[in-house]
């Protein structure tokens, strides 16, 4: 059996029409912590606001890349179906008429797992646009099983890349979750040139 087919990466869609907010109190300097759990430095409940969109999904969009906020629906789910790895946090979010809305919930993942080996990536070559240059992409991604603390859904270690199980993607298409996709680690692939200027940059 491939390791890799039995997990996904989770990524929210891109797209003009689902409802996306922001927060004052979440900035570049603290969103990482907010997501990853690390909620004790802040003051709740985070007030967010509506910037854009008009369609009320399951995952809403943020300003602040990653941070989260999800609805009633999904975590009542993630709670029947006792998936592990994730923690809620008070949230009011207000839309652009200063009316709350309610049903939503922000959203913290505690689950890890190590770092990415790409040396165990297949590297394939592609062309985007047609007679441009042949680029090489690392196909599929390596996660750090070694340290995964077996949780159904958790991030990178080193990174912002959200991970779930196959029992927590069936889960969502099932149930018809709305505003999220998902890449089988088997079928990731990523720029090699962009593994390395980050492997770069960290050194």
């Amino acid at each position: 059996m491939n390791v890799l087919s039995e997990f996904y990466t989770l990524n929210t869609r891109i797209s003009n029409n689902p409802i996306c907010v922001t927060s004052d109190k979440v900035n570049m300097d603290n969103y990482q912590s907010l997501i990853s759990g690390n909620i004790e430095v802040f003051n709740f409940p985070i007030v967010f606001k509506q910037t854009s969109g008009k369609k009320y999904t399951d995952i809403l969009e943020s300003t602040t890349g990653s941070t989260l906020v999800v609805s009633d629906k999904l975590i009542k789910l993630l709670k029947e179906n006792n998936i592990t790895g994730w923690k809620t946090y008070p949230t009011i979010i207000y839309d652009k008429y200063g009316e709350e809305i309610k049903g939503y919930n922000g959203f913290s993942i505690t689950g890890k797992c190590g770092a990415t080996d790409y040396s165990k990536s297949r590297i394939i070559q592609k062309r985007f646009v047609e007679n441009g240059p042949l680029v090489d992409i690392y196909l599929g991604k390596h996660i750090g099983l070694y340290s995964w603390d077996g949780s159904d859904i958790f991030i990178e270690e080193g990174t912002l890349f959200f991970i779930i199980t196959k029992k927590v993607a069936d889960i969502l298409k099932k149930n018809k979750i709305t505003n999220y996709e998902v890449i089988n680690l088997a079928d990731f692939e990523i720029n090699v040139a962009t593994i390395e200027l980050m492997c770069y940059n960290c050194d």
